[in-house]
């Protein structure tokens, strides 16, 4: 995505959150990594109906810790305590 492309998504954007460009697309939601392109396109449910992100970056676009990063946490927490 050129730096022309990444403005007009973030002037169009309802709001940016972390590099994340986020706007209505009808009934859904359409998030935009502006660093990368990435698109991911989400019910009001918060459930992904569509994407190009890996799974890791579309949790972080829904502002949920991914299953890794938990089970990173806990491996972690077992090693520190062992």
């Amino acid at each position: 995505m050129s730096e022309t492309q990444a403005r007009e998504i973030a002037d169009a954007a309802d709001v940016i959150v972390n590099g994340y460009a986020m706007s209505r697309d009808g009934a859904n939601i359409r998030i935009v990594n502006l660093n990368s392109g990435h698109v991911a396109i989400c019910s009001e449910a918060e459930k992904i109906l569509e994407t190009s992100m890996d799974d890791i970056e579309a949790e972080i676009a829904l502002g949920r810790p991914s299953s890794l990063s938990s089970r990173m946490v806990r491996r972690s927490s077992s090693i520190e305590d062992g």
